[in-house]
């Protein structure tokens, strides 16, 4: 049975290469050390010693491990929409705007970020969309950190 070995355990170690050399000139020194008298049997790194000890000489370097995807982009700095969108949409967001409860409002001016979990990016792409399109609306909300 061979000995699984993590990637960056081995690579820390040389490698396929690097582990393979060792295991090789370990088991040539145990073979010389096996016509000696009187002489203490070589050593080697520990993990070096178990592949050859207790699996044959026989190892696998395991897959790296995944790395974890970078952070999906949720939020929208409030000025960016302003900014991605032309003077004609610009009017129409200002109107919508305007016809919403205070509550909403207010949550909309007192923001500088909009994240897409907050109730009002929904009530956004929902306006958007009506107003300008699915495409479109995607565009004008894109994440920006």
């Amino acid at each position: 049975m061979s000995l699984e070995i993590p990637f960056a355990t081995a690579a820390a170690l040389g490698g396929q290469a690097g582990i393979a050399a060792a295991v090789a000139t370990f088991k040539a020194a145990l073979t010389a050390h096996a016509k000696t008298v009187g002489i203490p049997k070589p050593v080697a790194h520990p993990l070096v010693e178990s592949i050859v000890y207790q699996h044959a000489g026989v190892f696998v370097i395991l897959d790296p491990e995944p790395e974890d995807p970078p952070a999906e982009l949720t939020r929208i700095a409030k000025n960016a929409i302003w900014e991605r969108a032309t003077d004609d949409e610009a009017e129409q967001m200002e109107m919508v705007l305007a016809a919403q409860p205070v509550r909403i409002r207010r949550i909309y001016e007192g923001a500088t970020h909009i994240d897409q979990a907050h109730e009002l990016y929904a009530l956004l792409n929902a306006a958007m969309t009506q107003l300008f399109g699915e495409d479109r609306a995607a565009e004008l909300l894109a994440p920006t950190d």
